[in-house]
């Protein structure tokens, strides 16, 4: 709901008497700005999930997979890390088990045969 009246810019009027909180008083003073990050690319999926004993399994299309083997060292860090933290967060989980069509991730840098826990 915040980033639905940030992105219709309605955030800042007064509705049924609310008035915006001081923490937004930062965007009317162009000291701050809402920044969309596309770190998962259009076309990414969860084909399924499962939690079991704290963990989560994510079954991800293939659309993932390219992703993170396109993205370089840093890249894949942070792509596994978005999913992770989520979905983690979402569904209570206390590690993510990532994998891409049923089989184990594999991205050239890593092979990711083990659950993750999050980092945030």
């Amino acid at each position: 709901r915040i980033v639905r009246s940030i992105l219709d810019d309605s955030w800042y009027r007064e509705a049924d008497g609310a008035r915006a909180v001081n923490y937004w008083w930062g965007m009317s003073s162009g000291v701050i700005d809402v920044m969309l990050d596309d770190c998962l690319p259009e076309g990414v999926k969860v084909q399924s999930s499962s939690l079991e004993n704290g963990t989560l399994t994510l079954d991800m299309n293939a659309a993932f997979g390219e992703a993170i083997r396109a993205s370089g060292t840093a890249g894949e860090t942070l792509k596994i890390y978005a999913l992770v933290n989520t979905f983690a967060q979402a569904r209570g989980a206390t590690a993510v088990l990532i994998t891409v069509d049923g089989k184990v991730l594999e991205s050239g840098h890593e092979v990711y045969d083990y659950a993750i826990e999050p980092n945030n």
